[in-house]
């Protein structure tokens, strides 16, 4: 087990890391359940499950070991030192065991070289069996990944019948409402009659229709309401008697604009009647945008993330 703990653990636990987030990477929008644990656990161990990391885990257990144990594990008996040493630093024969017990434990030079050759290519085919399974496992997982899943659709927003009512909604399309209603589309309604601004002369029905369908053409809430917000302006009087503590609202004076950018103030139902808005709408445009200059933010009805 302390091999176990020393080199195996933690290179288990960094692959195993590595592979969660390689998957999670590749299936945004979803968890890691206990159905893929199996799965990613299995190729971090192919990769961890080599012979390297086996050898360096008994040498590092090795060092650790308390003196004596360690000298007991690492130190080859007074025997087999016998044949690494050269002739001048043999040890004395008095503490040499007897002639015929060394014939009978002592093995030969060849044979312990062969040993070592042995034990060497043993090391060497372990690592390139680990090797190929790493390899297999790889393709594998690669044409796991490369097949098509049947059981989940493919997301589509604009097939969507919320999606689909909603773009009909922003672009003044009609549509069915959740009550079942039919909604008419929107449509330039009449101008208004007696005006002090003659917003009648300044507009011809053409030019009304022009601005109505640019408006719409849009097709974003956002984008309306900033366009809204663009041709208010606060009225400014000449003479005022509010107070600081007053809660009466300010003057708010509208404008559309014609062929060549050019501003011609209205009144407000004509404003409401070419661009088919209500009341509701301008007054929650001017509360988000606060003055003419400001960025109105999206709609965030249906958005949760």
């Amino acid at each position: 087990m302390q091999p176990l703990d020393l080199a195996f653990m933690g290179p288990l636990k960094t692959y195993y890391s590595q592979e969660i987030e390689n998957w999670l990477r590749n299936n945004p929008g979803r968890v890691v359940t206990s159905y893929q644990v199996c799965e990613l656990l299995g190729r971090a161990y192919v990769r961890c499950a080599t012979a390297e990391i086996a050898i360096n885990g008994f040498r590092k257990s090795a060092t650790n070991l308390p003196d004596a144990e360690q000298q007991k594990q690492v130190t080859p008996p007074r025997h087999f030192a016998i044949h690494h040493q050269a002739e001048g630093d043999r040890i004395p024969a008095t503490n040499l065991p007897d002639a015929e017990q060394q014939k009978q434990v002592t093995p030969p030079r060849h044979v312990t070289h062969q040993r070592c050759i042995n034990t060497i290519k043993c090391v060497k085919d372990s690592s390139e069996k680990n090797n190929n399974v790493e390899a297999v496992s790889e393709e594998q997982v690669e044409k796991n990944q490369t097949k098509k899943k049947t059981r989940k659709r493919v997301r589509n927003e604009k097939s969507g019948k919320r999606n689909e009512k909603k773009r009909k909604v922003n672009c003044g399309e009609g549509y069915i409402s959740e009550g079942k209603r039919n909604i008419a589309a929107k449509a330039v309604k009449p101008p208004c009659k007696m005006c002090r601004f003659k917003c009648v002369a300044s507009f011809t029905p053409n030019e009304r229709k022009t601005i109505h369908i640019n408006y719409w053409n849009r097709g974003d809430n956002a984008l309306h309401r900033q366009y809204v917000a663009g041709h208010m302006e606060v009225l400014k009087a000449k003479y005022s008697r509010m107070t600081e503590r007053s809660n009466r609202r300010a003057n708010i004076s509208y404008f559309l604009t014609i062929n060549g950018g050019i501003k011609k103030r209205v009144c407000k139902k004509f404003f409401m009647n070419t661009l088919d808005i209500g009341d509701k709408f301008i007054r929650t445009t001017w509360a988000k945008a606060r003055d003419t200059n400001a960025m109105i933010a999206r709609d965030r009805r249906g958005n949760y993330n």
